[in-house]
Order: C-alpha cells, then structure tokens, then sequence
C-alpha cells in the first residue's frame, strides 16, 4: 500500500442520500467489517462509471488510500478485493497489533500461521471493506484477534440504550479505546449529538464512532472532530 490520501477535508458537505431502488439492488452483499455502509460510508445514490472495471452501477465515492487517481468504486469492485489490483485501499488497519492479538490468543501457533491470518483480515479491511467517513485519519481497532466491525456512528441516545439500567457516560468511557481517552471527558460527552444518527448525511463537530468486536461483541468507541 502506498501512501495515506488525507481523506473528508470537506466532509461537511452532505452525502446524496441512496436511492431505495439501488440500495435494495445492492442489498445482497455485505462486509465482515462493516455494518451499515449503505448508511454509514460514501455509497452514493447515482450509478456512475467505476474507475476499476468502466461498469456504469451504484457504488462508493472516493478518495481512496493510494497514488493515482480513483473517484468511484462499484460496489461489486470494492466487495471482490479489485481494489488491490491498483494497490488502493479503503482504510487503514494495525497489522502489527493484529498480529500481537492473534498470537495472544491462541498461544502455540506458528508465527507463519499468525502472519498469513493477519494478512487474510487486513487484505479484507483494506481493499474489500468500504470506508469510513471520519474527520480525521483513523487506525481501525483490533479486539481479541480479529479487527472490529464498524457499527455506525452514534449518539447519546445509542449509548444510552446499549448502557441500559447503566450510567450511560460512565458506559461511554469504559468502551472508550485506551488511544482515545486523553481529553475532558465530561465535555466529551456533552459534545456528542444528542440522538440516533440513522446515517451520515450531516456532519457534526465531534463525532463518536462505534464499533463491536467480531469475536466477543464487546463495545469499541472511537472519536474524532474536525
């Protein structure tokens, strides 16, 4: 993978919401590592000719991790990996603690197995995962032994109802990654929208991203604001 494009310098300016004939059309493919795309990452409401196979179909908007140039991705490039034929990337991931985990957990392996694991998941998250539509760049995180899955963004009232009969901010900062947890929290908290983003059509200042484990299904909180 080459370099790292500096990606959502104008993520102020609102997405072009699907269209439900296209997202039911688009409905059969789905991510390990992504939940919510449709919703959540930069799938765009009009078929537009994809820079990997000239295919005129729905799919996601750039910019990509790499050099050169690609603008638009269809969806069934980007689900089969062919974003690797270009060496482009939709994320970044941690191999090097990924690699940590998998051995962590599952003590005796072969250092070659550990690698060819972590190779396997981070060529998923890379070039067969959509992107995440953040502020700032960001490090997808790792939890037992495999990267997390992308949930949505989240609101106060999405913590609150994962925090049940819990205080809802202390819940907040138990699931806050270890990275993410030098600030004043308390006006963390209050900066966070205060409801249920059903997608990412507008953009706040601060913006909570949340995250399962694949494994265990434990709660991984990200931020970032602009």
């Amino acid at each position: 993978m080459r370099g790292i494009v500096k990606r959502h310098a104008a993520r102020s300016a609102m997405l072009t919401p699907p269209r439900l004939d296209l997202v039911r059309s688009s409905m059969s493919y789905t991510y390990r590592y992504f939940k919510q795309p449709h919703a959540f990452s930069t799938f765009g409401g009009e078929p537009k000719e994809c820079g990997i196979c000239e295919a005129v179909a729905p799919g996601y908007e750039g910019p990509f991790i790499g050099e050169g140039d690609l603008d638009f991705a269809c969806e069934s490039c980007l689900h089969s990996g062919r974003l690797a034929e270009d060496d482009f990337a939709t994320n970044a991931g941690d191999g090097a603690a990924l690699r940590v985990a998998i051995a962590a957990a599952n003590p005796g392996l072969p250092a070659a197995r550990v690698e060819a694991l972590a190779g396997e998941r981070t060529a998923e998250l890379h070039h067969r995962t959509p992107q995440i539509t953040t502020w700032q760049d960001l490090t997808w995180p790792v939890h037992c032994s495999d990267y997390c899955r992308y949930e949505k963004e989240a609101g106060r009232a999405d913590l609150v109802a994962m925090a049940g009969p819990a205080d809802p901010k202390r819940f907040f900062v138990n699931h806050l990654h270890p990275e993410y947890r030098g600030t004043d929290l308390d006006h963390l908290w209050q900066s966070i929208r205060a409801d249920s983003p059903q997608d990412n059509s507008a953009a706040y200042d601060t913006t909570a991203y949340l995250f399962a484990c694949v494994e265990c299904g434990e709660a991984v909180i990200l931020w970032d604001c602009s």
